[in-house]
């Protein structure tokens, strides 16, 4: 069947059976796979990339549920969090004999895949983040008070009105809210928390970027415009070879609400990479 790749396969590790799904290239033209590692946002799945499936025939796509989510079970008591989903990037290398990836990270998937961008520099070829506020800026007072106010109000608000108001915050359209909230109130309060704290308590200013690996950063236009502008201009100043992107009309799921335009981009920039890479 056209489609086998989406049974997927698990990577063992110690604390968490790792649920990734292989889709080969259709044309390789006798050249040696090149790949690309996409990451959902907290609390999501691969699904989340389904527009992308059939996309970008030229390369090797993995997609990955991140620990503790979608059909990736944790095997340990402790919650999925920051730093393991960064090591994770390493087994996924390891098992599919990878030497070099772009990565492609969604909201908070974005997250450790920016990290392991700054710590294997050797290891990526380039970096795609989408509505990531990411691991790399300066904290503004405001935020960090924010977070700790917050800290009460996620540990005790009723969690079915919390995944709507999640869900809510993402999408104008109606559909992708009610996944987005269902993939939140599924996943439970434990699992939310952990994935956020352990991430913001992360977060760190930086001098630059070892090698200046390629880096596309794209945002919805109405994705919190303000804040997203301005973390992407910081990251734009580590890095001379890291530009935006902003995808009209959209908030934060442009890989399903903007799908044509979202590819585009994203098939632009792989091809540039793998191109100056060869």
């Amino acid at each position: 069947m056209q489609n086998d790749w989406l049974q997927g396969e698990t990577i063992e590790l110690p604390d968490v059976n790792l649920r990734v799904y292989h889709r080969p290239a259709e044309h390789r033209d006798g050249v040696a796979p090149q790949w690309v590692i996409f990451y959902h946002g907290a609390c999501g799945n691969k699904d989340l990339w389904r527009e992308q499936y059939e996309a970008f025939k030229d390369y090797d796509l993995v997609f990955v549920d991140i620990r503790g989510q979608g059909a990736s079970e944790m095997t340990t008591d402790s919650p999925p969090d920051f730093w393991g989903a960064v090591n994770d990037i390493d087994a996924i290398y390891e098992h599919f004999g990878i030497d070099k990836a772009i990565l492609v990270g969604h909201s908070w998937g974005g997250n450790p895949m920016q990290e392991y961008t700054l710590l294997n520099p050797d290891r990526v070829a380039g970096l795609v983040i989408i509505g990531t506020w990411g691991q790399h800026r300066v904290r503004p007072k405001g935020e960090v008070i924010a977070q700790k106010s917050s800290a009460f109000i996620y540990r005790f608000i009723p969690w079915g009105m919390m995944s709507k108001m999640s869900g809510k915050a993402c999408s104008h359209d109606p559909e992708v809210r009610k996944e987005v909230a269902d993939g939140i109130y599924s996943s439970g309060r434990k699992v939310f928390l952990s994935l956020g704290f352990s991430a913001f308590k992360e977060v760190h200013d930086i001098e630059e970027y070892p090698g200046n690996p390629p880096m596309l950063l794209v945002r919805g236009s109405d994705d919190f415009p303000k804040s997203l502008s301005k973390i992407y201009e910081y990251l734009e100043s580590k890095n001379p070879n890291a530009r935006q992107v902003v995808i009209d009309g959209v908030v934060h799921m442009p890989m399903l609400t903007a799908t044509e335009a979202f590819n585009n981009a994203l098939q632009e920039f792989f091809d540039q990479v793998f191109k100056a890479d060869s």
